[in-house]
């Protein structure tokens, strides 16, 4: 951590209750020299990534607020765009999911408006998982098909995969497991020929979510085992604490719960070296 988010988290500390106080001794620290709109409206939106990832939400949210003011006064589009989906994600994970749509709906009409299709198919990502916690699932399937056009067309591998895997989430919630295992395994595929064991180890355990929730445990277990043989090679401890924590769930569904406790206490015993 460097000299300056030190000084932003020691203010954020002192001013956590009163975001305008903070933004406002923000703007004096600015003055000397002042900065012009555009680089006050990345510095404020840097300030607001730096406060989310320490929990300070409503300070976080003041800063993407005020960054987006000169991000409109500059006319920086990409820059307004980035503030609408950083609050609508903040919006999101804090409960108020209609305004999270709000604001992802703003981003992406400037996505279109720029014409930036990676950004447009990030925005419908976005939207597809605000309505799937919403319990829109049909509207979650629609923008999360919409994404996956974009990745397609674009070649990236990557993305696809994950909407791939999104699509299987919706179809999971909606009650449609075939449909759910079927993207899954799309998702899969990508993800061996691309040699991302992270996102492997992860459709596993995608899997392994899906025959737990449809009552076969064995199923389950056989996809979490490899799903944990990947974390371990590729190195992953929070995708391998996932797998020991699936795998003491699925055990204790097939009532095996010598081997449940066994994997609660390796999950426990990582998570306390990592803490």
């Amino acid at each position: 951590m460097d000299e300056i988010d030190e000084l932003i988290l020691q203010l954020a500390g002192v001013h956590k209750e009163n975001p305008g106080k903070f933004i406002d001794v923000l703007e004096n620290l600015l003055e000397k020299p002042p900065a012009p709109a555009n680089e006050k409206g990345d510095l404020f939106l840097g300030v607001g990534l730096i406060l989310y990832d320490f929990s300070f939400f409503q300070l976080a949210q003041a800063s993407w607020e005020h960054a987006l003011e000169y991000f409109i006064q500059s006319g920086a589009r990409a820059g307004e765009s980035t503030c609408y989906t950083n609050l609508g994600v903040l919006c999101r994970n804090s409960g108020d999911l209609d305004k999270a749509i709000e604001y992802h709906e703003k981003a992406i009409k400037i996505m279109k408006d720029i014409s930036d299709g990676a950004g447009e198919a990030r925005c419908y990502i976005n939207l597809g998982n605000a309505y799937d916690d919403l319990g829109n699932y049909e509207k979650a399937i629609e923008y999360h098909k919409k994404a996956l056009e974009i990745m397609k067309y674009t070649g990236d591998r990557a993305g696809e995969t994950k909407c791939y895997a999104n699509l299987g989430a919706a179809y999971c919630d909606s009650g449609e497991p075939g449909k759910a295992i079927e993207y899954h395994e799309k998702a899969l595929e990508i993800a061996r020929d691309t040699g991302d064991k992270i996102s492997e180890s992860a459709c596993y355990g995608n899997l392994g979510n899906i025959y737990v929730n449809s009552g076969d445990p064995g199923k389950a277990i056989e996809f979490y085992e490899k799903s944990l043989n990947l974390a371990k090679e590729s190195g992953s401890e929070v995708r391998e604490y996932e797998c020991y924590t699936n795998l003491s769930i699925a055990y204790d569904n097939s009532g095996d719960f010598e081997k449940a406790e066994e994997y609660r206490a390796k999950a426990l015993k990582l998570a306390e070296s990592e803490s």
